[in-house]
């Protein structure tokens, strides 16, 4: 399992090269300067994740994040 700030994920992959699994997404929802809410609302986004190191110094990442965030 992993933290950092915005998204918290688990790496369900045994091999060095390549970590994958799934991931959770969470930020602040932006308003509208003319929006009359004073609540602070945070959004929750889940998908999945995959990391794959050709090599030591170069690597591929990319995430699939799905939905409508959902406002809390």
């Amino acid at each position: 399992m992993f933290a950092s700030l915005g998204q918290v994920g688990w790496d369900i992959s045994d091999d060095p090269t390549l970590d994958w699994g799934p991931i959770v997404t969470y930020g602040l929802r932006q308003r509208r300067s003319d929006d009359p809410s004073d609540k602070v609302q945070v959004e929750f986004e889940g998908g999945a994740f995959a990391h794959y190191l050709f090599a030591w110094n170069l690597n591929f990442n990319a995430e699939l994040l799905y939905g409508a965030p959902e406002s809390w």
